[in-house]
């Protein structure tokens, strides 16, 4: 009389199978996720630019007119803006910072997933004159091994 089920041997090749192809797919799935992350925060900067300026065309004035903001004042200009932004991104800007997928240390250094990208009215340029923000461009502030983004771009320069 034969039953209908699978043997041992079999259901160990599936299981094994399925291990192998799962090991294959998890480290890409999760690259593809932490892009999807750092894309999210770039579109929120520009999304956030774009609320400076409807800010700066309604009040006559920049989010903050402050020269050389600090952490302070780019939180209290992200408040000021959080109004021109759609309803969600309140929950998604938290104490003026992003979540990203990941970062990279150098251009094609490991990469560390997760993590936190703040937001700045502090211009990353390095002379004076171009540091000095004009209160309405906003960017990302890298801090320590935050220097690049996973695709090998640097934080600074979107």
């Amino acid at each position: 009389m034969k039953n209908g089920g699978f043997t041992l041997i079999e259901l160990i090749i599936a299981v094994a199978l399925v291990g192998i192809l799962s090991s294959l797919v998890t480290p890409k799935v999760r690259i593809q996720l932490a892009k999807g992350r750092d894309t999210k925060a770039i579109s929120y900067l520009g999304a956030m630019r774009t609320a400076a300026e409807l800010y700066y065309i309604e009040k006559g004035e920049a989010p903050t007119t402050v020269i050389s903001p600090n952490e302070a004042d780019d939180q209290k200009a992200i408040e000021n803006i959080l109004p021109y932004l759609d309803p969600k991104a309140e929950s998604v800007i938290k104490d003026g910072k992003i979540q990203i997928g990941g970062s990279r240390k150098d251009e094609n250094g490991k990469i560390t997933f997760g993590g936190e990208m703040k937001f700045t009215f502090k211009s990353p340029q390095h002379d004076e004159i171009a540091k000095r923000g004009d209160g309405i461009y906003i960017w990302f502030a890298p801090e320590g091994s935050q220097v690049y983004d996973i695709q090998g771009n640097k934080w600074i320069e979107y």
